[in-house]
């Protein structure tokens, strides 16, 4: 059987196959779980192939396709959705812990950053310490665009990416997001974005510059820590536009940008 120390390290744990099973049969009885098919179906899904020795199969793709049941063409870097209902289960997992699982002796937890469950002494503190605080959200908040061209068209295009950004990051895990808004009034307070972003909180702050001319426009975003200031990941996104197709150059922009956001490990 696997687990994994606080290293990560894969290493062998001493409960075995009928052990979590059991564990895993209490858990999808108990409310948290019961209610949701798709949480439920998630969590037996990984465990089972975990016990049954295919853990390297456990992948976005096999996901969507046996738990989500999407398509065999489905594309992982086109959509989000594993990982999104990835997070609601880690949240879930933490709920049972903190609840009717409290005093259970093994604990299933799904480490960020895979979807393979570890199986771990749900009394040693150390361990369940290290799982929860996985759990810690990550502050982040989009700071107005820099806006080369000046005009009500782009003025428009940027606050509406803006706001359509912040919304799309709440739903990926472990995000808790700051308005839009209120990160535009903050900017206009201080004369740094960095100082905004440190009034408001922020551990990650997304930046980006807009240039539209012609017909095309080119927007390119960047992730910042704002502790360090260090530049964590940088993109651009370039694309043709009309009037009449904004909004949709504008969803394209959105759900690329997510698909960016959510593959990084902060």
């Amino acid at each position: 059987m696997i687990t994994a120390n606080q290293n990560g390290t894969i290493v062998e744990t001493t409960f075995s196959k009928e052990a979590i099973d059991k564990q895993l049969q209490k858990m999808i009885s108990d409310p948290v779980f019961i209610d949701s098919d798709i949480l439920k179906s998630f969590l037996v899904f990984v465990v089972n192939e975990t016990l049954n020795g295919n853990r390297n199969r456990l992948k976005e793709y096999t996901i969507a396709v046996n738990v989500l049941h999407k398509p065999i063409n489905f594309r992982p870097q086109d959509s989000g959705i594993v990982r999104i209902h990835a997070g609601r289960l880690r949240r879930a997992l933490n709920n049972y812990y903190c609840q009717a699982g409290i005093l259970d002796e093994i604990r299933i937890a799904i480490p960020k950053g895979g979807y393979v469950p570890v199986f771990i002494d749900n009394e040693e503190e150390d361990v369940s310490a290290r799982v929860n605080s996985s759990l810690k959200p990550t502050v982040i908040g989009i700071a107005p665009f820099r806006n080369a061209s000046d005009s009500p068209t782009s003025n428009s295009f940027t606050d509406g990416i803006g706001v359509q950004l912040s919304t799309a990051l709440m739903q990926l895990e472990h995000f808790t997001v700051v308005s839009y808004y209120t990160m535009r009034n903050l900017s206009s307070k201080y004369d740094d974005i960095e100082k905004s972003a440190i009034s408001a909180g922020l551990q990650y702050m997304v930046t980006g510059d807009l240039q539209m001319l012609k017909g095309s426009l080119r927007l390119h975003l960047q992730l910042m820590r704002v502790r360090t200031g260090q530049l964590i990941w940088s993109q651009m996104y370039e694309k043709k536009f009309s009037a009449e197709k904004l909004f949709g150059v504008q969803d394209d922009i959105v759900k690329e940008a997510i698909t960016d956001l959510s593959q990084l490990v902060l």
